[in-house]
């Protein structure tokens, strides 16, 4: 069973600071919860560290429990890269037949939009895989507006 879930947050920032955010793995690992960890290759702080051709994985990468337990790795592969605007990720994954994240940034009156649409199907635990990825993304937007709105202080890099 395919899944399709869609978030959005106003934020209060540059573009370009939005886009360094999106794009950074700090920023990446700030939107995630305490005790899971991305691990990307050494030297990769960002999407500009990669030489990026579309449809092509840039790199594996990991989500590790507390840092050392892998729960699942990823093919990390743009399929579609708009400068400033957004990118479209389709990665192979180990517990998904298929994981899409759309994430735009949209200019809305005098703040920012960022929207995120994931189409995923689970290998396994549909129901329980479905409320892990809701949760994750609900997080991730109440971290985007934490650090990126001026309520709480702009992202710096």
């Amino acid at each position: 069973m395919q899944y399709c879930l869609e978030y959005q947050s106003h934020i209060s920032c540059s573009k370009e600071d939005a886009w360094r955010w999106v794009t950074s793995f700090d920023g990446i690992s700030k939107e995630i919860p305490p005790g899971l960890k991305l691990s990307v290759p050494p030297g990769v702080s960002s999407i500009d560290d990669v030489n990026i051709t579309l449809g092509k994985p840039m790199f594996r990468a990991s989500a590790n429990l507390f840092g050392f337990i892998p729960l699942l790795f990823s093919n990390l592969t743009l399929i579609e890269l708009d400068n400033k605007n957004g990118f479209v990720e389709r990665s192979e994954m180990s517990m998904m037949n298929l994981w899409q994240h759309e994430r735009k940034i949209v200019e809305d009156t005098d703040k920012l939009l960022i929207k995120d649409k994931l189409t995923f199907e689970p290998k396994m635990l549909k129901s329980l895989t479905y409320w892990v990825v809701d949760q994750l993304f609900q997080y991730r937007h109440r971290q985007l507006k934490r650090w990126l709105t001026d309520d709480y202080g702009k992202y710096k890099k």
